[in-house]
């Protein structure tokens, strides 16, 4: 029987969504079969499809997909200091690609340069330099690792195009040779690993802030060290220090084998006073770590350091090795595996420190990983960024962990702009365990005095329905009003209170449709619709029989006596503004988020004032000062119900204000 995979390990495989998947078999680029109600592909198929991509015999079937499939390269300039080492970087960069140099061999006669602009290797001829075991070097093991990586290497007959690499300046900086590597990189290969390069002021003050806490001879590790950014930090922190400690206490581990061979010459040439072996091996550490016994037996560490990869694909064969070896890891999130191995080879007491994205803490699918980590550690410091690397625009964050085995979980230092202490107990309270880190102490005091007025919530009294996914919206949708097609709405027709009148007509067949909610859900005599993509929350009442697009969603309560228009009164006053940005820190409205929202529980004439309000402001929607008069109004109305004072209020009002 042939291989098959789920619809999930397909996705994982190709570098998208399932809703992706389903929309390509719905145009032919896949085949399914079901088996036990679940959809399975061939595995043959799945690999053939993602050739054809990487190949660009199936163009642009997907944004990720083309980024993944990327062969741009760019140059982090960030991470140089001034106009003169960008330049010097730009000139190197440029003269191998316009020669077509080869990478491997084009970093190695840098790496020589290096090394006689250090005075390590005699500067000799290239003729000479690549005549075997004849190096002129002060430091027996950077010659037996020169040779060695030599034999690796394949140069043609005329050399000299690669001769001028060692006539180059190169930017003085931590690691030149990483940088360069990076810049000869194609966009779509670091997408794929999930490797960026960290920039050295934060990998400086990751390694500094705990080194000075341990005692001793100090084991140090970077799961995943690329070129040694961190592990060179460290190396210069320990010396700074004044530390006696010997550079056999800094491991490392990598799949990229250049970027190893970088590594361990990186820290030869800093520890050039010592003749030593370097711990740094070529090794994916999450397909392995099962069978790397010794180093969780003997190998404990006292710090470990890194930018685990971040999204990063896994081979069709490791899927269900994963799913074996990790239970506990559902997302299959790459730098889930390297929290769970990094915790897993920490001493007790030991502390690891990551750059990792921020939807570590919040998004649903991270559950797991905020699970292990508050039940196998100590949170010691969150710390959030802004962008760090390029062509990366996701927010990062660095999460400082302490092995411990504790019922009692001690202060958290948060530095989100400002810093303060929370008790990280809180997060085990937080519906999914989001770390809500952008919350301040005064915060959760506003959110704790909400919740505790008597209510109830839309969870499991409510009908819902997704938006329409028509996979070719060409295909589908209309601008004209066609025989059997219906009015239909889109994510930017849902304002405050209204909607916007319908301008497109949808073809609706469900059998062709790539997500498509039955049509009676959309049909029915009343119903709430809200915009799923939004960082607020927007809900309009809907009695004409809308059916919507995937970027609005809708909800159907069913609270007896409880009217939809009192509910969306309340969904979209200030209140529920400051509940949805506090608890959730995204911008996708989901179901879960508004099941949890609190009903108050409120007598008729409460209820009926609502109603009100919401047609009153349905009313003004087109006169801007009399919309803000009657919000401002619905708002003291909804501060009255929870028993908000004054300064309550006002605190509130400040903080959306803050952060809209």
């Amino acid at each position: 029987m042939n291989k098959t995979l789920t619809i999930k390990e397909s996705a994982k495989q190709l570098g998208v969504t399932t809703a992706t998947i389903l929309n390509w078999e719905k145009q032919g680029h896949l085949s399914s079969y079901k088996y036990n109600n679940n959809l399975h592909f061939n595995a043959a198929q799945i690999n053939h499809l993602k050739k054809m991509i990487e190949t660009g015999q199936i163009n642009r079937l997907n944004a990720r997909a083309n980024k993944k499939n990327s062969v741009t390269t760019f140059i982090p300039t960030e991470h140089l200091h001034n106009t003169e080492q960008i330049n010097q970087l730009e000139s190197i960069v440029s003269h191998i690609n316009n020669f077509k140099l080869k990478t491997r061999e084009s970093v190695f006669l840098l790496t020589l340069n290096i090394l006689i602009s250090e005075k390590i290797i005699d500067n000799l001829s290239l003729t000479d330099l690549l005549k075997h075991y004849n190096k002129k070097c002060s430091n027996l093991n950077i010659q037996q690792e020169l040779n060695k990586w030599q034999t690796e290497l394949s140069f043609p007959e005329d050399i000299t195009n690669y001769q001028q690499l060692l006539e180059f300046s190169l930017p003085e900086c931590n690691d030149p040779l990483g940088i360069i590597y990076q810049s000869l990189l194609d966009e779509g290969e670091k997408s794929k690993k999930g490797s960026y390069y960290t920039p050295s002021n934060v990998c400086m003050d990751m390694a500094g802030e705990y080194l000075n806490k341990i005692r001793g001879q100090a084991k140090i590790l970077d799961l995943c060290c690329g070129t040694g950014q961190f592990l060179i930090a460290a190396g210069k922190q320990i010396k700074k220090m004044g530390r006696l400690l010997k550079p056999d206490c800094l491991w490392g581990y990598d799949i990229d084998p250049l970027a190893v061979q970088i590594c361990r010459v990186n820290l030869m040439i800093l520890f050039r006073e010592f003749d030593f072996n370097p711990n740094i091996y070529q090794r994916n550490l999450i397909y392995n770590y099962s069978i790397d016994d010794k180093i969780r037996k003997y190998r404990k560490f006292d710090l470990i350091l890194g930018n685990p990869p971040w999204g990063a694909e896994f081979h069709t064969e490791q899927l269900s090795f994963l799913k074996h070896r990790y239970p506990e890891i559902l997302s299959m999130e790459s730098y889930s595996y390297f929290v769970y191995i990094g915790l897993n080879l920490l001493r007790d007491g030991g502390f690891l420190s990551y750059l990792l994205p921020e939807s570590i803490l919040n998004v649903k699918s991270h559950k797991d990983i905020r699970n292990f980590i508050l039940h196998s550690s100590e949170i010691v410091k969150i710390k959030h960024y802004s962008r760090l690397f390029s062509k990366v625009f996701t927010p990062v964050v660095q999460i400082d962990l302490q092995k411990k085995e504790s019922d009692y979980l001690s202060d958290t230092v948060i530095q989100n702009g400002f810093t303060f202490k929370i008790n990280a107990q809180r997060f085990l309270k937080n519906d999914d365990l989001i770390f809500d880190i952008h919350n301040t102490p005064e915060d959760i005091a506003l959110l704790s005095g909400i919740f505790s007025i008597s209510h109830q919530t839309l969870k499991n009294k409510a009908d819902w329905a997704l938006g329409i996914v028509t996979g070719n919206n060409n295909e589908f949708i209309s601008s004209k009003k066609v025989k059997g097609y219906y009015k239909v709405l889109k994510g930017t027709d849902i304002l405050p209170f209204r909607l916007r009148k319908a301008e497109n007509y949808l073809n609706y067949d469900p059998k062709r449709l790539q997500q498509a909610s039955p049509l009676s859900k959309f049909k029915i005599s009343e119903k709430l619709i809200y915009k799923f993509i939004s960082n607020k929350l927007v809900f309009a009442y809907d009695n004409q029989q809308h059916i919507t697009l995937n970027s609005a969603n809708v909800v159907i309560p069913k609270i007896e006596a409880y009217p939809m228009k009192a509910i969306a009164a309340l969904f979209n006053s200030s209140v529920y503004q400051f509940i949805y940005s506090r608890k959730y820190f995204t911008h996708k409205v989901l179901r879960s988020h508004i099941e949890n929202l609190p009903l108050p529980d409120l007598n008729k004439e409460e209820l009926s004032l609502l109603e009100k309000y919401y047609d009153k402001l349905n009313r003004a929607s087109l006169d801007e000062e009399i919309f803000r008069q009657k919000q401002t109004e619905l708002d003291h109305i909804v501060f009255r119900l929870f028993n908000l004072n004054d300064s309550e209020a006002d605190y509130l009002l400040n903080k959306i204000a803050k952060n809209s």
